[in-house]
Protein backbone atom coordinates (compact mmCIF):
# COMPACT_ATOMS: atom_id res chain seq x y z
CA UNK A 1 0.00 0.00 0.00
CA UNK A 2 1.61 3.23 -0.86
CA UNK A 3 1.68 6.03 1.20
CA UNK A 4 2.15 9.63 0.82
CA UNK A 5 4.93 11.37 3.46
CA UNK A 6 5.15 14.43 3.38
CA UNK A 7 8.81 16.27 3.71
CA UNK A 8 7.99 17.55 7.20
CA UNK A 9 6.40 13.88 8.82
CA UNK A 10 10.02 13.86 10.36
CA UNK A 11 9.91 16.60 12.93
CA UNK A 12 6.23 16.04 13.11
CA UNK A 13 4.81 16.76 17.09
CA UNK A 14 4.18 14.04 19.03
CA UNK A 15 0.41 15.37 19.28
CA UNK A 16 -0.04 14.71 15.93
CA UNK A 17 1.86 11.68 15.16
CA UNK A 18 -0.51 10.23 18.29
CA UNK A 19 -3.41 11.42 15.97
CA UNK A 20 -2.14 10.04 12.80
CA UNK A 21 -1.21 6.71 14.58
CA UNK A 22 -4.93 6.50 16.07
CA UNK A 23 -6.28 7.47 12.68
CA UNK A 24 -4.31 4.40 10.89
CA UNK A 25 -5.96 2.27 13.28
CA UNK A 26 -9.99 3.55 12.84
CA UNK A 27 -8.82 2.84 9.23
CA UNK A 28 -8.43 -0.78 10.01
CA UNK A 29 -12.45 -0.65 10.37
CA UNK A 30 -12.81 -0.08 6.78
CA UNK A 31 -12.63 -2.79 3.91
CA UNK A 32 -9.30 -3.62 2.71
CA UNK A 33 -10.68 -2.30 -0.84
CA UNK A 34 -11.59 0.96 0.31
CA UNK A 35 -8.40 1.57 2.40
CA UNK A 36 -5.78 0.02 -0.53
CA UNK A 37 -8.05 2.98 -2.57
CA UNK A 38 -8.13 5.99 -0.34
CA UNK A 39 -5.91 5.73 2.79
CA UNK A 40 -2.79 7.19 1.32
CA UNK A 41 -5.11 10.07 0.41
CA UNK A 42 -7.02 10.45 3.59
CA UNK A 43 -3.37 10.12 5.50
CA UNK A 44 -1.99 12.85 3.69
CA UNK A 45 -4.60 15.38 4.32
CA UNK A 46 -5.09 14.83 7.93
CA UNK A 47 -1.61 15.11 8.13
CA UNK A 48 -1.25 18.52 6.60
CA UNK A 49 -4.68 19.65 8.80
CA UNK A 50 -3.17 18.25 12.09
CA UNK A 51 0.01 20.21 11.04
CA UNK A 52 -1.91 23.67 10.44
CA UNK A 53 -4.10 23.22 13.36
CA UNK A 54 -1.31 22.71 15.58
CA UNK A 55 0.63 26.17 14.03
CA UNK A 56 -2.34 27.76 14.96
CA UNK A 57 -3.61 26.55 18.45
CA UNK A 58 -0.90 24.44 19.43
CA UNK A 59 -1.29 20.61 20.93
CA UNK A 60 -4.94 21.30 22.60
CA UNK A 61 -6.25 22.64 19.55
CA UNK A 62 -5.33 19.31 18.03
CA UNK A 63 -7.02 17.50 20.79
CA UNK A 64 -10.24 19.60 19.84
CA UNK A 65 -10.32 17.46 16.77
CA UNK A 66 -10.28 14.29 18.23
CA UNK A 67 -14.15 13.89 18.87
CA UNK A 68 -15.42 14.80 16.03
CA UNK A 69 -12.61 13.08 14.28
CA UNK A 70 -12.85 10.09 15.38
CA UNK A 71 -16.41 9.70 15.81
CA UNK A 72 -16.92 10.35 12.38
CA UNK A 73 -14.55 7.90 11.05
CA UNK A 74 -15.31 5.17 13.04
CA UNK A 75 -18.94 5.82 11.66
CA UNK A 76 -18.27 6.01 8.22
CA UNK A 77 -15.62 2.67 8.56
CA UNK A 78 -18.17 0.56 10.01
CA UNK A 79 -20.99 2.06 7.29
CA UNK A 80 -18.49 0.88 4.65
CA UNK A 81 -18.52 -1.98 5.81
CA UNK A 82 -22.16 -2.79 4.66
CA UNK A 83 -21.47 -0.59 1.82
CA UNK A 84 -21.54 -1.47 -2.29
CA UNK A 85 -20.25 1.11 -3.98
CA UNK A 86 -22.32 3.80 -5.93
CA UNK A 87 -25.08 6.31 -4.77
CA UNK A 88 -26.80 3.95 -3.68
CA UNK A 89 -24.35 2.81 -1.24
CA UNK A 90 -24.32 6.25 0.44
CA UNK A 91 -28.17 6.32 0.96
CA UNK A 92 -27.88 2.56 2.28
CA UNK A 93 -25.06 3.84 4.50
CA UNK A 94 -27.07 6.65 5.60
CA UNK A 95 -30.09 4.88 6.46
CA UNK A 96 -27.85 2.33 8.99
CA UNK A 97 -26.31 5.54 10.59
CA UNK A 98 -30.06 6.94 11.36
CA UNK A 99 -30.98 3.60 12.99
CA UNK A 100 -28.08 3.18 14.76
CA UNK A 101 -28.23 6.56 15.67
CA UNK A 102 -31.51 5.90 17.07
CA UNK A 103 -30.97 3.37 18.84
CA UNK A 104 -28.03 5.24 21.18
CA UNK A 105 -30.53 8.12 21.50
CA UNK A 106 -33.37 5.64 22.65
CA UNK A 107 -30.87 3.96 25.11
CA UNK A 108 -29.32 7.51 26.48
CA UNK A 109 -33.61 8.48 26.85
CA UNK A 110 -33.91 5.01 28.96
CA UNK A 111 -31.31 5.75 30.88
CA UNK A 112 -32.86 9.26 31.83
CA UNK A 113 -36.04 7.74 32.49
CA UNK A 114 -34.45 5.32 34.81
CA UNK A 115 -32.92 8.14 36.63
CA UNK A 116 -36.26 9.73 37.13
CA UNK A 117 -37.84 6.45 38.45
CA UNK A 118 -39.70 6.23 40.66
CA UNK A 119 -41.92 9.13 39.59
CA UNK A 120 -43.59 10.87 42.16
CA UNK A 121 -41.16 13.10 43.55
CA UNK A 122 -40.37 14.66 40.35
CA UNK A 123 -44.18 14.90 39.68
CA UNK A 124 -44.67 17.09 42.59
CA UNK A 125 -41.71 19.29 41.77
CA UNK A 126 -43.31 19.55 38.14
CA UNK A 127 -46.80 20.54 39.92
CA UNK A 128 -45.48 23.10 42.26
CA UNK A 129 -43.31 24.10 39.27
CA UNK A 130 -45.04 23.85 35.74
CA UNK A 131 -42.59 24.71 34.00
CA UNK A 132 -40.38 21.60 34.59
CA UNK A 133 -43.35 19.43 33.89
CA UNK A 134 -44.00 21.45 30.61
CA UNK A 135 -40.37 20.44 29.59
CA UNK A 136 -40.77 16.68 30.81
CA UNK A 137 -43.74 16.59 28.71
CA UNK A 138 -41.91 18.15 25.93
CA UNK A 139 -39.31 15.45 26.31
CA UNK A 140 -41.88 12.82 26.01
CA UNK A 141 -43.63 14.00 23.00
CA UNK A 142 -40.37 14.49 20.84
CA UNK A 143 -39.61 11.00 21.60
CA UNK A 144 -42.75 9.35 20.16
CA UNK A 145 -42.28 11.32 17.45
CA UNK A 146 -38.58 10.17 16.73
CA UNK A 147 -40.19 6.97 17.58
CA UNK A 148 -42.92 6.94 14.99
CA UNK A 149 -40.88 8.39 12.36
CA UNK A 150 -38.26 5.46 12.43
CA UNK A 151 -41.28 3.15 12.51
CA UNK A 152 -42.45 3.94 9.03
CA UNK A 153 -39.46 4.43 7.88
CA UNK A 154 -38.10 1.12 9.27
CA UNK A 155 -41.89 -0.24 7.98
CA UNK A 156 -40.86 1.13 4.76
CA UNK A 157 -37.75 -0.65 4.33
CA UNK A 158 -38.51 -4.07 5.69
CA UNK A 159 -41.36 -3.76 3.15
CA UNK A 160 -38.86 -3.05 0.13
CA UNK A 161 -36.63 -5.54 1.67
CA UNK A 162 -39.10 -8.76 1.44
CA UNK A 163 -40.36 -7.77 -1.99
CA UNK A 164 -37.21 -7.34 -3.83
CA UNK A 165 -36.13 -10.55 -2.19
CA UNK A 166 -39.33 -12.35 -3.48
CA UNK A 167 -38.77 -10.87 -6.70
CA UNK A 168 -35.35 -12.31 -7.24
CA UNK A 169 -35.90 -15.63 -5.36
CA UNK A 170 -33.72 -14.98 -2.71
CA UNK A 171 -34.84 -16.39 0.99
CA UNK A 172 -35.48 -13.09 3.02
CA UNK A 173 -33.87 -14.96 6.12
CA UNK A 174 -30.55 -15.37 4.55
CA UNK A 175 -30.18 -11.56 4.31
CA UNK A 176 -29.92 -11.19 7.74
CA UNK A 177 -27.19 -14.17 8.29
CA UNK A 178 -23.83 -12.27 9.24
CA UNK A 179 -20.39 -13.54 8.12
CA UNK A 180 -17.77 -14.58 10.24
CA UNK A 181 -15.99 -10.92 9.60
CA UNK A 182 -19.14 -9.41 10.95
CA UNK A 183 -19.53 -12.08 13.74
CA UNK A 184 -16.06 -10.65 14.72
CA UNK A 185 -16.49 -6.75 14.30
CA UNK A 186 -19.97 -7.83 16.75
CA UNK A 187 -17.75 -9.37 19.15
CA UNK A 188 -14.88 -6.28 19.13
CA UNK A 189 -17.43 -3.77 19.15
CA UNK A 190 -19.00 -5.25 22.14
CA UNK A 191 -16.63 -5.79 24.54
CA UNK A 192 -14.96 -1.94 23.54
CA UNK A 193 -17.82 -1.09 24.29
CA UNK A 194 -18.69 -2.95 27.64
CA UNK A 195 -14.71 -1.97 28.76
CA UNK A 196 -15.80 2.03 27.98
CA UNK A 197 -18.95 1.80 29.95
CA UNK A 198 -17.80 -0.30 32.70
CA UNK A 199 -14.96 2.32 33.26
CA UNK A 200 -17.66 5.02 32.98
CA UNK A 201 -19.87 3.74 35.14
CA UNK A 202 -17.55 2.46 38.18
CA UNK A 203 -15.26 5.62 37.71
CA UNK A 204 -18.12 8.33 38.35
CA UNK A 205 -19.38 6.07 40.56
CA UNK A 206 -16.07 6.15 42.73
CA UNK A 207 -16.42 9.85 42.52
CA UNK A 208 -20.02 10.33 43.17
CA UNK A 209 -20.95 8.17 45.89
CA UNK A 210 -17.22 6.85 46.91
CA UNK A 211 -15.71 3.24 46.45
CA UNK A 212 -17.71 0.10 47.09
CA UNK A 213 -18.14 -1.67 49.94
CA UNK A 214 -18.73 -5.38 50.46
CA UNK A 215 -19.10 -6.54 54.65
CA UNK A 216 -15.87 -8.41 55.62
CA UNK A 217 -13.64 -8.18 52.41
CA UNK A 218 -11.15 -5.66 51.53
CA UNK A 219 -11.21 -2.45 49.20
CA UNK A 220 -9.92 -4.25 46.09
CA UNK A 221 -11.94 -7.54 46.11
CA UNK A 222 -15.30 -4.94 45.97
CA UNK A 223 -13.90 -2.71 43.53
CA UNK A 224 -13.13 -6.22 41.25
CA UNK A 225 -16.77 -7.50 42.20
CA UNK A 226 -18.40 -4.36 41.03
CA UNK A 227 -15.82 -4.25 37.99
CA UNK A 228 -16.44 -7.92 36.50
CA UNK A 229 -20.64 -7.23 37.39
CA UNK A 230 -20.55 -4.50 35.45
CA UNK A 231 -18.80 -5.42 32.66
CA UNK A 232 -20.87 -8.35 32.17
CA UNK A 233 -24.21 -6.63 32.56
CA UNK A 234 -22.95 -4.29 30.42
CA UNK A 235 -21.35 -7.01 27.39
CA UNK A 236 -24.76 -8.92 27.59
CA UNK A 237 -27.08 -5.99 26.87
CA UNK A 238 -24.40 -4.52 24.32
CA UNK A 239 -24.36 -7.68 22.54
CA UNK A 240 -27.68 -7.72 22.13
CA UNK A 241 -28.25 -4.08 21.19
CA UNK A 242 -25.80 -4.79 18.57
CA UNK A 243 -26.14 -8.03 16.69
CA UNK A 244 -29.89 -6.65 16.66
CA UNK A 245 -29.00 -3.64 14.81
CA UNK A 246 -26.11 -5.58 12.71
CA UNK A 247 -28.78 -8.05 11.44
CA UNK A 248 -30.21 -4.81 10.15
CA UNK A 249 -27.83 -3.48 8.86
CA UNK A 250 -26.50 -6.45 6.65
CA UNK A 251 -30.38 -6.33 5.02
CA UNK A 252 -30.49 -2.64 4.07
CA UNK A 253 -26.71 -3.50 3.05
CA UNK A 254 -27.72 -6.58 0.67
CA UNK A 255 -31.12 -5.89 -0.67
CA UNK A 256 -32.61 -3.61 -3.86
CA UNK A 257 -34.08 -0.63 -2.33
CA UNK A 258 -35.72 1.40 -4.97
CA UNK A 259 -35.17 5.27 -4.97
CA UNK A 260 -39.02 5.51 -4.33
CA UNK A 261 -38.29 3.89 -1.16
CA UNK A 262 -35.33 6.02 -0.29
CA UNK A 263 -37.57 9.25 -1.25
CA UNK A 264 -39.79 8.05 1.73
CA UNK A 265 -37.20 6.95 3.94
CA UNK A 266 -35.03 10.12 3.64
CA UNK A 267 -38.48 12.41 4.54
CA UNK A 268 -38.44 9.58 7.93
CA UNK A 269 -34.79 10.33 8.27
CA UNK A 270 -35.91 14.14 8.86
CA UNK A 271 -38.16 13.64 11.16
CA UNK A 272 -36.05 11.22 13.47
CA UNK A 273 -33.50 14.34 13.47
CA UNK A 274 -36.27 16.44 14.47
CA UNK A 275 -37.54 14.79 17.20
CA UNK A 276 -34.21 13.67 18.56
CA UNK A 277 -33.10 17.14 18.65
CA UNK A 278 -36.11 18.46 20.29
CA UNK A 279 -35.96 16.13 22.71
CA UNK A 280 -32.67 16.71 23.56
CA UNK A 281 -33.12 20.57 24.09
CA UNK A 282 -36.01 19.93 25.86
CA UNK A 283 -33.82 17.44 28.58
CA UNK A 284 -31.51 19.91 28.83
CA UNK A 285 -34.28 22.81 29.71
CA UNK A 286 -35.60 19.83 32.02
CA UNK A 287 -32.78 19.53 33.63
CA UNK A 288 -31.80 23.02 34.17
CA UNK A 289 -35.13 23.89 35.46
CA UNK A 290 -35.32 21.25 38.08
CA UNK A 291 -31.93 22.52 39.57
CA UNK A 292 -33.33 26.44 39.08
CA UNK A 293 -36.58 25.21 40.63
CA UNK A 294 -35.76 22.56 43.47
CA UNK A 295 -32.43 22.90 44.16
CA UNK A 296 -32.40 20.46 47.24
CA UNK A 297 -34.02 18.34 45.50
CA UNK A 298 -32.61 17.65 42.63
CA UNK A 299 -28.87 17.71 44.43
CA UNK A 300 -30.57 14.89 46.83
CA UNK A 301 -30.08 10.99 46.26
CA UNK A 302 -34.48 11.18 45.24
CA UNK A 303 -33.17 13.58 42.53
CA UNK A 304 -30.44 13.74 39.99
CA UNK A 305 -27.21 13.88 43.19
CA UNK A 306 -24.55 11.41 44.16
CA UNK A 307 -24.97 7.99 42.37
CA UNK A 308 -27.62 9.24 39.40
CA UNK A 309 -25.33 11.72 38.42
CA UNK A 310 -23.86 9.18 36.75
CA UNK A 311 -26.62 8.23 34.70
CA UNK A 312 -27.35 11.64 33.63
CA UNK A 313 -24.12 12.03 32.56
CA UNK A 314 -24.01 8.69 30.84
CA UNK A 315 -27.64 9.69 28.96
CA UNK A 316 -26.62 13.37 27.76
CA UNK A 317 -23.46 11.93 26.34
CA UNK A 318 -25.18 9.28 24.40
CA UNK A 319 -28.13 11.60 23.06
CA UNK A 320 -25.23 13.88 21.80
CA UNK A 321 -23.30 11.11 19.89
CA UNK A 322 -26.49 10.02 18.57
CA UNK A 323 -27.56 13.35 17.32
CA UNK A 324 -24.17 14.30 15.61
CA UNK A 325 -24.87 10.56 14.01
CA UNK A 326 -27.92 11.44 13.02
CA UNK A 327 -27.09 14.68 11.79
CA UNK A 328 -24.37 13.14 9.15
CA UNK A 329 -26.47 10.66 8.20
CA UNK A 330 -29.00 13.50 7.28
CA UNK A 331 -26.37 15.39 5.23
CA UNK A 332 -25.18 12.47 3.51
CA UNK A 333 -28.58 11.63 2.48
CA UNK A 334 -29.54 14.79 1.35
CA UNK A 335 -26.17 15.00 -1.05
CA UNK A 336 -27.84 12.16 -3.05
CA UNK A 337 -30.05 13.69 -6.10
CA UNK A 338 -32.65 10.41 -7.48
CA UNK A 339 -30.51 10.38 -10.60
CA UNK A 340 -27.65 8.78 -8.35
CA UNK A 341 -30.16 6.17 -6.71
CA UNK A 342 -30.26 2.60 -7.69
CA UNK A 343 -33.24 1.97 -10.36
CA UNK A 344 -35.69 -0.44 -10.44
Amino acid sequence: MTRVVGKSSAIQPWIVQITLCLYRWVLCLGPEAFRREYEAEMMHTLRQYCQDEYARRGGPGVLRLWPTLFLRAIADMVAEQFSPPGGGAIMRRATILTYGAFVLFVIGYLTLMRVSDPAAPFNAVAQAHPQVGIAYHAISISIEVAVLAMLVGSGLVLYSIVTSARASGVNPIKLFIPTKRHMGMLIAGTLLSAFCLTLCIVGFGFIAVGPPHIAGQPLWMALLAVLIAVFLGSALCTFMILLLSLLIALAVARSDIGPRIFRLVRICMVGTLLGMGVSFVATLCWIALLWSSAPQFTASDAGLGMGNLTWVILALGAMLVALYLDIAACRQSLKVHPPLLPQR
